[in-house]
């Protein structure tokens, strides 16, 4: 009868302790709570940069992007930073390119103190690097044409005192043997 007991005791407290593990799972976690900090305070002055004059100049270089250029008014000399970069942008994409009269240009640009001028001067700088790349990378294609000329040359020249050898026949000797 002993045994019963202990069975039946045994059974209802692993039975009891299956109820509570399920009832304890079945619980949700307690929501961490969450602290709420106050957004940062936006400094009183604000400076907001205009970059409608970045637009419209991009937008002039896409659209007028391997075109050939029309020599129009030289606006190099203009005061309007605006006017000067699209004659920049004209330098650059003539066939030939002019690069030197972009990059002076350029240079003005950069230099200017003018809103506008402020405005564009990130775009002014990465045309800057873009046209001085191009120059380099011109001088060494002329550089490497000048050396591919050279060379061309001189196997000219070893031909022509190829061919004006005089063919050599072979010794009797050495007849015999490749017979």
């Amino acid at each position: 009868m002993n045994n019963n007991l202990l069975r039946v005791c045994a059974r209802s407290g692993l039975a009891a302790l299956c109820l509570a593990l399920t009832a304890c799972a079945s619980l949700s976690p307690a929501p961490a709570p969450v602290a709420t900090v106050p957004p940062p305070s936006a400094p009183e002055t604000q400076y907001v940069m205009d970059d409608t004059p970045l637009r419209a100049m991009l937008a002039f270089y896409s659209s007028n992007a391997r075109q050939p250029a029309e020599h129009e008014r030289d606006y190099s000399a203009s005061a309007d930073p605006y006017l000067q970069m699209q004659q920049a942008i004209r330098f650059g994409q003539m066939r030939p390119p002019e690069l030197q009269k972009a990059l002076a240009v350029l240079e003005r640009v950069q230099g200017s103190r003018h809103p506008t001028a402020v405005s564009l001067s990130s775009l002014a700088r990465l045309l800057q690097d873009e046209y001085t790349e191009r120059l380099r990378l011109d001088q060494q294609l002329r550089s490497a044409n000048r050396r591919v000329d050279d060379l061309q040359e001189k196997i000219e020249a070893l031909s022509a005192i190829e061919a004006s050898l005089p063919t050599r026949s072979m010794p009797k000797a050495l007849r015999g043997k490749q017979q």
